[in-house]
Parts: C-alpha cells; structure tokens; sequence
C-alpha cells in the first residue's frame, strides 16, 4: 500500500483521506476494497469522506498488488454479425458492475486464433474468458478448465468440458422452425445450415432434419448446404443452388444473416418473397426487422446470453468452484411476413 499512499488521483491521496478520517493508510484501503479489518463505524466514516470528494482507486495499481487484471475476455466469431453485439451488450452490463473492462477477440472460428485466446487465458493476461469456440479445440478447453482458469462456454454444449455452458437448445429450436414451416403446407425444404466445425451448425442441422424425418418428407441430395455463417459465404452457394433447383418451396437459413443472403439471391433470380419462395432465418436479430418482408426466425435473448454467462464467469473468479453447468435460454418463434401457406 505504501507505494500508492502519495499518489494524487481526483486531486486527493490516500494519505490525505486517512488524515482527514483520522485513521492509517491501511484502514482506508480496506474501506475502500471492503476487507475486514476495521470497525463499521470507521469504515462508514471513511467512505462517507472517499463519496464526498469523488476519490477513485488506481485500478492498475489495484490489480498489480491482488494480482489481477480487472478485465475479462470474450472470444467472438465474427464481430461484423450484430447477433454478438447484443450479446456483448449484456456481457458489458455485467462487467461494468464489478469495474471490469472487457476485450474483445475476433476468431473467425480460426482454431489457431481460438488457442491463442486459451492462451491469454492461461498466461493470466485476463481473469476469465467468455467463449464461441470451434469444434477444433475441444481438448484446448478441457485443458483450461483442468488448469481451474475461469472459463464459460457460450452457443454450445461440448459434454468433455466441465465448465458453465450458456446457451439455447439449438436442436429443439430448429426442429420447431422447421415444423413451422410444415405446418404452413411446405413439403420441400431446403437448409442454408452453418458451419460443421460448430456444434450449433451440427445441433441445427439435427433439428431440420428430425422434424423432416418425423413429418415423412424426404431431403433431396443437394439441400443441406454447408456455410460459414456468414452471408458472403451463403450468398453465392444459395444463388448457385435456386438457379438449378426450381423444387422447393421454403428456405430454413441457420441465421438471420444468412437469411438475408436468401433474400438477395432470391431477388436477384428475379423471385419473391414468400410468393415464389418462403425463408426463415434463426436468431431474430435487428437484421429481421430490416428485411423485406419482415423475416420469420426464431428469437434468442441475447443480452440475457450474455448477462447470464458473465455472471457465471464472476461467480467462478470469486468462488474457485470449477463444475460444469449447461443454463439453456429458451428461444420464441416470431411470427412475420416471409412465409405463405403451400396448398
């Protein structure tokens, strides 16, 4: 403590608020960062000074004499899809109320970038990690949860890791969205699916075709097509697919990003939407409001995602208990205007 007790901040010192408390250096640090030690009476008295005139603790110097970094991390596939930015909006909510800065790594799914965003983790360069993580570094992360670093997975459930997994229950979700769209008369559906690398992507898929197979309507070769979430990716191989197959009535996109890349490839075959060809997409994100027609999609309560996680997290820094938990978000089906009823 003796090394910051001059140090001026707000224009006041802690040398100068324990004067003006009468007390040491010593008890109004632990006023300060609530450690016992002393009376109530003499912490209210200090903190009543600390208030009035607006001192604020050197966070640095804080972090450096309780080892700790005040910042968390969060591994994001890809910064550009605005599904993570709600995300990150609740992640931030949290943080906030415990001081802690948060920094952003985009991973792009790069199983290279996702280890070394571990390592960050692991050379103690933040105190936890949030994570969107590939199925390429499942034994990177059962590593980091052995290793007892605070670590919460987000989007997926991979079972070999034992730590907190926050998320929706991809299969059911896409299984009622593709029921949906049953149920409106489309026997011919094709899936704009994500990335396999990713247990959303395999968990989406598995819904699509269960509700298929459970419905008796067969896939047809060619309409599950593979993408990387994103809609540069998907907009070529959906083009690609309508200019050869005139068969199906309805899209599922595994996201609303890629749903949006339906509805310009369906434009630009000089189609419509859902006249010609109904979509649906996954996630509801401000994307589907944007869209016209307003797009059908499965809703997540990402700021919740985010909020729930990241509590989670601190739970975990404060406690030291490392065991696995898998807190499912559940997703609403809304309801708009891309999809017409198939007689």
């Amino acid at each position: 403590m003796s090394d910051n007790d001059g140090k001026e901040v707000n224009g006041m010192t802690i040398r100068e608020i324990a004067k003006l408390a009468g007390v040491s250096t010593a008890s109004v640090s632990r006023a300060i960062n609530n450690e016992t030690g002393i009376s109530e009476n003499t912490r209210k008295r200090i903190l009543e000074i600390v208030t009035k005139v607006d001192y604020q603790p050197n966070i640095l110097a804080k972090g450096l004499s309780q080892q700790k970094t005040y910042t968390i991390g969060i591994a994001i596939p890809d910064m550009s899809n605005v599904f993570y930015a709600d995300v990150l909006k609740g992640v931030e909510d949290i943080a906030e109320l415990y001081n802690y800065t948060v920094m952003y790594f985009n991973t792009y799914y790069n199983s290279e970038k996702e280890r070394k965003v571990l390592e960050f983790l692991n050379n103690e360069r933040v105190d936890g990690l949030l994570g969107y993580m590939s199925n390429h570094v499942i034994d990177e992360c059962v590593n980091t949860v052995h290793r007892k670093r605070p670590f919460v997975l987000l989007g997926q459930v991979m079972d070999e890791v034992e730590c907190p997994q926050i998320g929706c229950n991809n299969i059911s979700s896409a299984y009622e969205i593709t029921e949906y769209l049953i149920k409106k008369g489309h026997k011919k559906i094709a899936h704009l699916a994500g990335s396999w690398e990713t247990k959303t992507g395999i968990q989406r898929l598995q819904g699509y075709k269960k509700a298929m197979e459970n419905y008796g309507l067969p896939i047809e070769d060619g309409w599950v097509i593979e993408t990387d979430y994103t809609n540069a990716d998907a907009y070529p191989k959906i083009y690609d697919f309508l200019s050869k197959t005139s068969d199906v009535t309805a899209i599922f996109a595994a996201n609303d990003a890629m749903a949006a890349a339906c509805y310009q490839a369906i434009y630009d075959m000089g189609l419509k939407i859902p006249e010609d060809i109904s979509v649906v997409g996954h996630d509801d994100t401000e994307t589907a409001r944007l869209l016209y027609p307003n797009l059908t999609t499965m809703r997540q309560e990402k700021q919740k995602i985010g909020r729930t996680a990241t509590n989670k997290l601190f739970g975990i820094m404060e406690n030291r208990i490392f065991a696995k938990e898998v807190v499912t978000i559940p997703t609403k089906l809304i309801e708009r205007d891309s999809v017409a009823t198939c007689i």
